[in-house]
């Protein structure tokens, strides 16, 4: 097999037991996730700053008093009437709604994918404890 590194660490696969392949494999699939998350939050970031930029653009003139009542929507420091909205800033406004549940998502998949890696890596490396 092959030599991998796991914290600093140089671990030769060849001498690892069975139980410990098994673990390196979680190990490297956990850390898989975790980039793979990070690249979904970049791009959903992405299109998410752009739904903003958009948005701003279409928004009508702000209200001039600062209520609270219902049918506003605050963006930013200003307020606007929902009602004023056109149909294409009303779907922006969705986007980046929807891109916001995305990346809550995207934060909870990474919570458990760190968690699984610290756990993987423990226990790898407890295992690989009595090798040395």
């Amino acid at each position: 097999m092959s030599d991998f590194m796991i914290d600093g660490q140089i671990y030769s696969s060849d001498v690892l037991t069975e139980h410990s392949r098994s673990l390196m494999l979680a190990l490297r699939f956990a850390e898989q996730e975790i980039w793979d998350i990070n690249r979904r939050v970049g791009v959903a970031q992405t299109a998410r700053n752009t739904y903003v930029l958009v948005l701003n653009k279409l928004l009508p003139k702000p209200l001039s008093d600062s209520s609270d009542e219902q049918g506003v929507l605050t963006f930013g420091t200003k307020k606007y009437l929902r009602s004023e909205l056109s149909e294409e800033a009303n779907k922006h406004l969705e986007a980046i709604l929807e891109t916001d549940k995305l990346l809550a998502q995207l934060q909870d998949d990474y919570a458990i994918a760190e968690t699984a890696r610290a756990i993987y890596g423990r226990d790898f490396k407890a295992s690989v404890s009595t090798l040395h």
